[in-house]
C-alpha cells in the first residue's frame, strides 16, 4: 500500500511538486509486482494516465475492474 500511496503523490497534481509521472509508474508497477490486486492496478492505471500511456491505463483499469464481485461498483 505504501508504494501505491507514493505513486499517487507523484501522479496527483500536474505542475506541482512532487509531480513525477514516470516515477509514479515505476512505483505503481513495483507495487503491482509485489502485491497484485485491485488497489495496485488502480494506482498503476492512474499513474499511466498521468504519464500519457492511455492504452496501458485502460489495460490496468480493466484488470482492476476484474477484481470486483457481482454487484460491486469499482
Amino acid at each position: 500500500d505504501l508504494l501505491c500511496v507514493l505513486a499517487g503523490l507523484h501522479a496527483a497534481a500536474p505542475g506541482r511538486p512532487p509531480y513525477r509521472p514516470d516515477e509514479a509508474v515505476a512505483l505503481a508497477r513495483r507495487a503491482a509486482a509485489l502485491e497484485p490486486g485491485e488497489r495496485a492496478d488502480q494506482s498503476l492505471g492512474w499513474a499511466l494516465y498521468r504519464a500519457g500511456d492511455w492504452r496501458g491505463c485502460l489495460d490496468a483499469l480493466r484488470r482492476q475492474r476484474s477484481y470486483a464481485r457481482d454487484g460491486d461498483f469499482v
